[in-house]
C-alpha cells in the first residue's frame, strides 16, 4: 500500500458563478506523498450536463485542442448528458453531439459516464454504447439490463498515460423516472448509496490517481466522496449545480450545466510528491468557436428544425443569465397563477435565453419541460420550510445542499398561523411519490391543476412581449 501524506489539513469550500464574463480561477495546490517516483503530469478537463449546447460545444473544441497541445498530457472527463431530446438532435441521431465527441477524441482520451439523457436520441442503449466506441470515446456505466444483469459498459477503466496509472469509474442515477420511457423498461441502475458501499471499493486498484464520475447528484456525492481511495477526483453531475470542494487529498467538482464552465485539474508528480491545481474557465463568446462545427450545427438545424420552431415569438432585452430567468419566471408564474407563492425545480431550466429575437426553439431550450401549474394550500410553517430550501443559486455549502432545488417567489412576511396558496410545476407536485418532500420539505399536499391553465412556456413568451 502506498504511503500518503497531505499538506492540506483542512477542508476548503470554493464557489464560483456560472455566468458572467470569461474568467479563470486558480487555486493553490495540495501536496500528496506516494511511493511512486517517476516524474509525470496529467491534466483533467472536466465537464458535465452539456445537453446539446451547440454554442458551447463549438468553443470547447478549440479550447481542448489548445490544452492538448500545451499540456504534457490531458484526458477529457464528461459526466453524462451530452445529449438532449430536441427535434434537431433526435432527427439526426445526435449527429452534432457525436461530431463534438469525435473532435475531442482526436486530440485527447475522452471518458464519458452515462447520464440519464445519453439515450435521448436512441431507442436502444446498446446502440449508444456502440456509437461511443466507434467515435473513439471510452464509455463507462453501471447500468445493467433488467432481463439478465448484463452491464451496458465497463464500470471502471484502468489506464496509464505519461507514466501516471489511473482509474476512471462511473455511477449513473438510479432514479429511473428521469430516463426516457423506452429505457426504463429494459435497464436498471443499482441504488447509488448501496453500490458505492458494496461494489465500488472492489473496483479500485493501487493506482496513482482515482477518478469517479457520479451522475446521481450531490447527495450521492457526499456519501461516496469520503470513501474514495486517495488521491482522488470526484466529478459530479445531474442536478446542475456548481461546487468545488477540496478536502485534504480529494477534490470534488460540479461544473454546472449547458457548458457554462469547465474545470481543469492539473496533477504533477515529481519524485514521491503529487500536487494538483484547479483552474475554472467560463465558456462564453469571448472564446473562439470552431467554424466547421458551427457550420455543421447550423446546417443540421436548417434541415431538421421544424418551421414553427423557427418563428420569432418574443424579444428579450433584460434576461441575460439562467439564474435571472429562474428568478423572473418564479415571479411571473406567481402573478399569473394568482397565488401567494410559486416554485419550479431548477432542472426545468436549460440554456440561457438569447438577447434580441427569441425563437420558439429558444423558448424550448430555456424551459426544457412545458407544464401547467398545480396549486395547493400550505400552512405558514410549510411555506417557511420551502422558502428556506429554495433559491440555492449561490449556495456553496456542500454539506447542507439539497441537490436539486426550486426557484421560488414568496411573500416577504409569512405568518405561522395563516395558510397560503402555492403554485408549482407538475414535476414538483406529482412527478414521483417523493417529490413533494424532496423539493418542498413537506408532503401530503393536494395539488390541483390551475384552471384556466397557466403554462410555463406560454407565460414566458407573454411576459417577454410585455417588455
Amino acid at each position: 500500500m502506498m504511503e500518503k501524506k497531505a499538506s492540506c489539513s483542512r477542508r476548503h469550500f470554493i464557489k464560483t458563478g456560472l455566468t458572467g464574463v470569461s474568467g479563470l480561477l486558480l487555486l493553490g495546490g495540495c501536496s500528496i506523498v506516494s511511493s511512486n517516483r517517476e516524474p509525470a503530469s496529467l491534466t483533467l478537463i472536466c465537464m458535465a450536463d452539456l445537453h446539446s449546447a451547440m454554442d458551447k460545444m463549438a468553443r470547447i473544441i478549440p479550447l481542448v485542442r489548445s490544452l492538448a497541445a500545451q499540456e504534457e498530457a490531458v484526458i477529457v472527463l464528461i459526466n453524462g448528458d451530452v445529449f438532449e431530446r430536441n427535434p434537431v438532435s433526435f432527427n439526426t441521431g445526435g449527429a452534432a453531439e457525436r461530431e463534438f465527441l469525435r473532435q475531442l477524441s482526436a486530440v485527447a482520451p475522452v471518458f464519458l459516464n452515462a447520464g440519464n439523457h445519453e439515450g435521448a436520441v436512441s431507442a436502444d442503449m446498446r446502440d449508444v454504447a456502440q456509437q461511443m466506441e466507434a467515435d473513439g470515446v471510452q464509455f463507462i456505466s453501471n447500468m445493467r439490463k433488467i432481463s439478465d444483469g448484463t452491464p451496458l459498459a465497463p464500470t471502471v477503466l484502468h489506464r496509464e498515460i505519461n507514466g501516471v496509472r489511473f482509474s476512471v469509474a462511473g455511477i449513473a442515477t438510479d432514479d429511473m423516472s428521469t430516463y426516457p420511457g423506452v429505457h426504463r423498461e429494459r435497464w436498471t441502475v443499482p441504488e447509488a448509496f448501496a453500490y458505492a458501499a458494496e461494489e465500488l471499493p472492489a473496483l479500485w486498484r493501487n493506482d496513482r490517481l482515482n477518478i469517479l464520475m457520479d451522475h446521481d447528484g450531490v447527495l450521492s456525492d457526499r456519501t461516496v466522496f469520503p470513501t474514495l481511495p486517495e488521491p482522488a477526483v470526484l466529478l459530479g453531475g445531474h442536478d446542475h449545480l456548481r461546487f468545488v470542494v477540496r478536502e485534504d487529498q480529494r477534490i470534488a467538482l460540479h461544473t454546472g450545466s449547458y457548458g457554462e464552465i469547465i474545470d481543469l485539474v492539473r496533477f504533477s508528480f515529481k519524485g514521491n510528491i503529487a500536487r494538483y491545481e484547479l483552474e475554472s474557465i467560463t465558456i462564453d463568446d469571448s472564446l473562439p468557436a470552431d467554424p466547421a462545427f458551427l457550420a455543421l450545427a447550423q446546417e443540421l438545424e436548417e434541415i431538421h428544425l421544424p418551421e414553427n420552431l423557427r418563428e420569432v415569438v418574443a424579444s428579450n432585452t433584460v434576461i441575460q443569465t439562467q439564474t435571472q430567468l429562474m428568478q423572473q419566471m418564479a415571479s411571473w408564474l406567481r402573478e399569473s397563477s394568482g397565488t401567494d407563492a410559486a416554485a419550479l425545480n431548477n432542472t426545468t431550466f436549460g440554456a440561457a435565453l438569447p438577447l434580441g429575437d427569441v425563437r420558439l426553439f429558444d423558448i424550448q431550450r430555456s424551459i426544457r419541460f412545458d407544464d401547467n401549474m398545480w396549486i395547493a394550500t400550505l400552512s405558514g410553517t410549510d411555506l417557511i420550510t420551502l422558502k428556506n430550501k429554495a433559491n440555492q443559486f449561490d449556495f456553496d455549502n456542500w454539506e447542507r445542499s439539497t441537490g436539486e432545488y426550486v426557484a421560488g417567489s414568496f411573500p416577504d412576511t409569512i405568518q405561522l398561523d395563516q395558510t397560503y396558496t402555492l403554485a408549482v410545476n407538475g414535476w414538483v407536485a406529482i412527478g414521483t411519490p417523493f417529490n413533494q418532500m424532496r423539493f418542498l420539505g413537506s408532503e401530503g399536499h393536494a395539488f390541483e391543476r390551475a384552471d384556466p391553465p397557466v403554462m410555463t412556456r406560454e407565460t414566458l413568451i407573454s411576459r417577454l412581449n410585455q417588455g
